[in-house]
């Protein structure tokens, strides 16, 4: 299995597990606003979105594929129908990556362009920081700056940050209302979660959900400001007037990458009306704290659930392509005549060589080989049982056909029997011993092998 074969795994399970728990927090979503935690619902969907964010379900997968001797089904098997396939898609995400690319840098390299034009501001709003800054608990230094191409107040920098003011005049009040948003901001992470949204989407750019997720991030995570900022500290009418002032503001790249303040008229009506609907409810934490449970909860049976539905189509596939492939073998009695001499060899053999084995019944009941073999490498069918005087019959074909390797199979109390030969490698071994056998190819000639026939 090749580098693009497992990116494409890895980003079609995470796509598979953020796309369940994004569903499950919208239902959180609908019982948590009813009682009035609108921090809980922000949290969560942060949550959520790093099921996109990490390859969680393919990581485990994939440990328990290598350390499992009883996995079933082919979620890690290749074949030559799938591999194009999954060439054919790689090459589709690649070029919406691309696009994304050519779409965001641009607005990176405006956004780096505004934050680095700036201006000092007065002691007085400097110690008007500090003083918030103390009061709120932000033991981070923060800067404080103002620019002529800053058009809306927002902040970046998770180590260092730093809030950008538009040049203008503010009442005091004005001014500890907007340091207080943004130092918000700053406490919920946000300066991180931003920008990563916007990776997400990238790498993400086919699954709408991602889109969704963050569009609805953009909103939650002011409505948790503006609970915050209201519920605790100012007027909710003379904060929201202020929102309104902003509401024709221009403010182009600086949404992509930074917390913002609003992005349009019809989202601070819905800031306004879910405000209005919470304010004065006490935030119950065990309501969330039971719903977020049953929210975790729920996304990791449904994830593992959707998971096994997808190996299970993938299987289906799987044996489909590899069947159409075994009716292309030519049979044994019509290759080219190939004689070798068995040899004995011990799992002593293996030393300092990497063994990779499939495992699971079904892998051996295929008998399918179709294997990438890198130098340094033994790789390993399944176990399957055979009885005394049966008898295994291998046939591959190793390309570079010019490159030996050998073919052989380990028998229950670890002896080796094998033949050493290139091209087309044919050969039936007669079953010496009751019990579990395996079928290997053992690579020392210095370059990688593919191994494509069967055994039976």
């Amino acid at each position: 299995m090749n580098w693009i074969s497992y990116i494409m795994y890895a980003l079609m399970l995470t796509t598979l597990t953020g796309s369940v728990w994004t569903v499950l927090w919208c239902v959180a979503c609908v019982l948590l606003k009813r009682s009035g935690n609108t921090k809980w619902i922000y949290r969560l969907l942060k949550f959520a979105m790093t099921g996109y964010l990490i390859p969680v379900v393919f990581l485990l997968l994939l440990v328990y594929y290598r350390l499992s001797d009883s996995i079933t089904g082919f979620l890690f098997q290749m074949t030559p129908g799938a591999e194009a396939v999954l060439l054919m898609v790689f090459g589709v995400w690649a070029a919406g990556l691309t696009v994304c690319g050519f779409i965001y840098i641009p607005r990176l390299v405006l956004f780096r362009g505004i934050c680095r034009k700036h201006i000092p501001v007065s002691r007085d709003i400097n110690a008007m920081v500090k003083e918030l800054c103390r009061e709120m608990g932000v033991k981070v230094p923060v800067r404080i700056c103002q620019g002529y191409t800053v058009m809306i107040p927002f902040i970046c920098g998770i180590q260092r940050p730093c809030i950008f003011l538009p040049l203008g005049s503010y009442s005091q009040m004005e001014l500890k209302m907007i340091l207080t948003h943004e130092l918000i901001h700053y406490q919920q992470q946000d300066v991180f979660w931003k920008p990563v949204f916007v990776a997400v989407c990238c790498m993400h750019w086919f699954n709408p959900l991602v889109w969704f997720a963050a569009r609805q991030f953009q909103k939650w995570s002011e409505a948790s400001c503006d609970w915050d900022c209201c519920e605790n500290r100012y007027s909710s009418k003379e904060y929201f007037q202020m929102i309104y002032d902003m509401a024709d503001t221009p403010f182009g790249s600086v949404r992509t990458f930074a917390p913002t303040w609003l992005a349009g008229e019809n989202e601070l009506t819905w800031r306004v009306k879910i405000m209005k609907k919470n304010q004065g409810k006490k935030q119950k934490k065990w309501v969330a704290a039971v719903i977020a449970t049953g929210a975790v909860l729920m996304s990791t049976v449904c994830t593992f659930g959707a998971e096994a539905g997808l190996r299970q189509m993938y299987t289906s596939y799987y044996m489909e392509t590899a069947s159409s492939v075994e009716e292309i073998y030519i049979p044994v009695e019509e290759l080219p005549s190939y004689t070798a001499e068995e040899q004995i060899g011990s799992l002593a053999d293996f030393e300092g060589m990497e063994v990779v084995q499939e495992d699971g019944e079904l892998l051996a009941r295929a008998g399918i080989i179709n294997w990438t073999v890198t130098d340094k490498m033994v790789k390993q069918t399944a176990q399957f049982d055979k009885s005394i005087e049966d008898t295994i019959t291998v046939s591959v074909f190793i390309d570079p056909s010019d490159k030996n390797v050998r073919v052989g199979i380990l028998e229950p109390d670890g002896r080796l029997r094998y033949i050493t030969g290139s091209g087309w490698v044919v050969h039936t071994f007669t079953v010496e011993k009751d019990g579990k056998h395996r079928v290997y190819i053992y690579n020392n000639s210095g370059v990688t092998v593919t191994a494509t026939g069967s055994y039976n």
